[in-house]
């Protein structure tokens, strides 16, 4: 009976010290691109244009597609785009209160490419939702995102739902 309570004790021990430890682990970071991305005036809701982005509530299953129910959707995509003016405003997404460090960073809703910039000046063509590692320095980050390029099939809007800082170890 002693041997067993032991045992039960020490499984206990083992089980809270693994808690403790997933707890101390920096967890992910998920910012809305509603709540990050200006100018507003660059977007409209719940209306499809050919100059401004569209803050998507209205979609069929959009609950269970777009985080929190939400997507900023830009017009329709058929060719790429010269000028990052061109097509609907670029958007400026600035996250601040992130722990200073390297981090794997998302950006949900990548289904189509969307242009990216960490300056605003210089351009590429994100086509998987991975942006890769970044440091951040002063809690601070900053993003553009554009229509820019258009998928090579299956052609239309591109998507910006959310950025994701996940932590590396």
């Amino acid at each position: 009976m002693c041997i067993a309570i032991r045992r039960m004790a020490v499984a206990h021990l083992i089980l809270l010290a693994y808690c403790a430890l997933a707890a101390a682990q920096p967890q992910a970071l998920r910012f809305e691109a509603e709540d990050i991305a200006g100018p507003a005036e660059a977007w409209q809701v719940n209306r499809d244009s050919d100059s401004l982005w569209n803050l998507w509530s209205t979609d069929q299953d959009a609950e269970r597609k777009w985080s929190e129910g939400t997507v900023l959707r830009s017009p329709d995509l058929l060719v790429d785009r010269e000028r990052p003016e061109d097509g609907a405003p670029p958007l400026h997404a600035v996250v601040t209160g992130i722990p200073d460090g390297t981090w794997e960073v998302t950006v949900g809703g990548v289904s189509r490419p969307l242009g990216v910039s960490l300056d605003g000046e210089s351009w590429r063509k994100l086509t998987t939702r991975s942006l890769g590692m970044v440091t951040v320095t002063n809690g601070r980050f900053e993003l553009w995102v554009d229509d820019r390029y258009a998928a090579d099939t299956n052609q239309g809007p591109a998507y910006f739902d959310y950025l994701e800082f996940a932590p590396t170890v």
